[in-house]
């Protein structure tokens, strides 16, 4: 084998370890959940807004939405 054939295969498991490292960055989780920001607490703090996932169910103050919920909470909106 020369020297270039011996530099050729090495560069080329250069390239593959770098190629599956890249994959494995791109197509794995990342399971821990990131640290609480300052933004986090204070939207915790901010009443309640309309979740388009919830509804309306969002703004009760307690089991049962009444209209009077809604109509404060529409209100708060604007």
């Amino acid at each position: 084998m020369t020297a270039a054939s011996l530099l050729y295969f090495f560069a080329l498991a250069l390239w593959s370890a770098f190629v599956a490292y890249q994959l494995m960055k791109l197509f794995t989780k990342n399971t821990s959940p990131p640290p609480p920001s300052p933004a986090d607490e204070s939207a915790a703090q901010k009443p309640p807004t309309l979740s388009t996932h919830v509804g309306f169910k969002s703004f009760a103050r307690g089991r049962e939405l009444t209209v009077e919920d809604i109509v404060k909470s529409l209100s708060k909106e604007n």
